[in-house]
């Protein structure tokens, strides 16, 4: 249970992430547009620029969603808080399925 929704969350983030770089390549782009592009529901696209323009990524504006002014700081910013997190989860893997591993070998 805990794995699908992480993985679901790491699903959210690419979908996230495919949706500002194609507004970064395209902008101004709207929905419809990035929608056929992506190959995603309306909907999708819908949720993922609002997530970004509430995150400061992006803004709309009448022809299209285009990157906010401080968003190529923010991609940045971004891009090391992602490598942050894998190094995390490793960590942790390699901590804890070590720990496991030992604790079996004990047992044997």
């Amino acid at each position: 249970m805990v794995l699908q929704k992480l993985e679901r969350e790491v699903e959210l983030l690419e979908r996230h992430m495919d949706v500002l770089l194609a507004v970064k390549e395209h902008q101004p782009i709207g929905i419809d547009k990035l929608a056929k592009s992506l190959d995603l529901p309306r909907n999708n696209i819908r949720t993922s620029l609002h997530v970004l323009e509430n995150n400061g990524f992006i803004v709309p504006t009448k022809p299209g969603a285009v990157i906010q002014s401080l968003g190529e700081v923010e991609v940045i910013a971004l891009e090391e808080k992602i490598d942050e997190i894998i190094s995390r989860i490793a960590a942790i893997r390699d901590e804890k399925f070590h720990n496991v591993y030992e604790s079996q070998r004990s047992i044997l």
